[in-house]
């Protein structure tokens, strides 16, 4: 190196004494006055501060969006309890909550929520929740904090700029600003991201988007962790007071950057960064995977069983007049019938849980609740229902009542059936319909799907609960 130039301490380029910008990096060369330390101060200049652009904005707002729609929703659900009581939760009348959470009050409630959540949280935190999960922040374009009237012209103009001429302003401006950042000066910025770095050996001082700093006087070791896209950059050293200190900067919001920081910070202070994984993004990659060829395997072998499951699947009792269904077969048992014995047994009583440990043709007395069933198929000779446990809905059996005018009988359905089709003739000749509690006594069988059903029956009753 000749008298007449020197190194540039970012790029290790020999340039010439005395300019202030390196022709090769562009990084600033700042001479400090002849009575300090002879080392060199240099700038660089690593990401100009400008707003964020559409995809973490457009993320912020839907997640602010699901928070103030469920804060609305719980204030309209706290003052519809406050005027009906507690008891409204019992008698959940859902049409006058709807009437309450569309009133012209429950919007006007609305509109101020949506006022005061982005008022309060930009000025008291500079960030909504939905920024802060994004890593987005706002600030005073003039720099530091933003003040309460910048995040009240913000937060009126929010409504009319959530719209396509919005993000046209966005796209449109240098800085990527919206109309409310361009009124009241302000900059939604990514606080990870870093404005300059300023290297004077042995010291590092760093400046964020967002206005943080954070200084070195000397700094010691650092880590560059990576997973696919993730970059990191860990730096340990010691803070101007002595004190330990710490950082880690997340490199992937501004990857060409972060790589030329890392590299400048590297040569300046001749330090060497081991990579090393993130191991817990590795782990949790390997537990999806893993997790996800498991149950690709486990749908495979047990398709059949699935299958077999979802062929029963569970009846839904209408609480109003039933839609009209067209009927479709539903399983008939086919296994052989057993010879019942001279004297046949008596009947056992049996639940929901314990009949499936009876063989086919042992007679039972079964207790169930009518249900509406999803379709069935009736000939000359029987009609299949269903039965649904009281006290678990999601447990029902298929039982099949013949067909006729007589007690312990039901009427024959057309082919187009509705819930107050189904009448079944008590022993007593009074009918009982769907929602009654039965006492069935028949015997036990099973459908085609391998499931206990109930047919021969002789005997139906009211069940009274006790």
């Amino acid at each position: 190196m000749s008298e007449n130039t020197q190194k540039c301490s970012a790029c290790a380029e020999q340039i010439p004494l005395g300019i202030e910008v390196c022709p090769f990096c562009h990084t600033k060369i700042v001479l400090p006055p002849a009575s300090s330390v002879h080392h060199e101060t240099t700038e660089l200049i690593v990401l100009p501060i400008k707003g964020e652009g559409i995809n973490l904005r457009l993320s912020a707002v839907i997640l602010d969006i699901i928070i103030i729609n469920l804060l609305y929703l719980a204030g309209t659900m706290a003052f519809f309890l406050l005027a009906n009581g507690l008891e409204a939760l019992v008698n959940f009348n859902v049409q006058s909550f709807l009437d309450l959470y569309g009133a012209g009050t429950g919007i006007t409630a609305g509109l101020l929520l949506w006022f005061f959540y982005f008022f309060l949280c930009e000025t008291l935190f500079c960030a909504t929740p939905g920024k802060a999960a994004s890593s987005l922040t706002v600030v005073s374009k003039a720099g530091g904090r933003v003040r309460w009237w910048q995040a009240a012209v913000r937060t009126l103009l929010t409504p009319i700029e959530y719209t396509p001429l919005g993000v046209i302003i966005i796209l449109a401006t240098p800085l990527k600003q919206r109309l409310g950042d361009l009124l009241a000066g302000t900059l939604v910025v990514h606080k990870e991201k870093i404005s300059r770095a300023e290297f004077h050996s042995p010291a590092l001082k760093l400046e964020f988007h967002d206005g943080r700093q954070v200084t070195f006087a000397e700094l010691s070791e650092g880590i560059l962790y990576k997973f696919g896209m993730v970059r990191q950059l860990f730096l340990r050293g010691h803070a101007p007071d002595g004190s330990p200190a710490t950082i880690t900067i997340q490199g992937h919001f501004f990857r060409a950057e972060f790589d030329l920081l890392r590299l400048n910070i590297e040569r300046y202070f001749n330090l060497h960064f081991p990579e090393k994984i993130i191991v817990w993004r590795l782990l949790t990659v390997i537990f999806a995977i893993g997790t996800g060829v498991a149950l690709v395997v486990f749908s495979v072998l047990y398709a059949d069983r699935l299958i077999a499951l979802g062929d029963t699947g569970d009846p839904v009792i209408p609480t109003t007049v039933a839609p009209i269904v067209q009927a479709q077969p539903t399983a008939k048992p086919t296994a052989t019938k057993r010879p019942l014995p001279t004297n046949p047994p008596e009947p056992v009583e049996v639940t929901f849980d314990t009949i499936g440990n009876y063989p086919e043709g042992q007679p039972v007395i079964f207790v169930g609740r009518l249900a509406l069933m999803g379709s069935t198929r009736c000939n000359a000779l029987t009609c299949g229902l269903l039965l649904e446990n009281p006290s678990k809905p999601s447990q029902t059996i298929t039982i099949f009542v013949y067909v006729g005018d007589e007690p312990n009988k039901m009427k024959p359905l057309p082919d187009s059936y509705t819930k107050s089709d189904i009448q079944v003739q008590l022993d007593d000749g009074t009918f009982a319909v769907v929602g009654y509690r039965l006492r069935i006594t028949g015997q036990v069988c099973n459908t085609t799907s391998d499931t206990p059903c109930i047919d021969d029956i002789i005997k139906i009753e009211l069940y009274q609960v006790q």
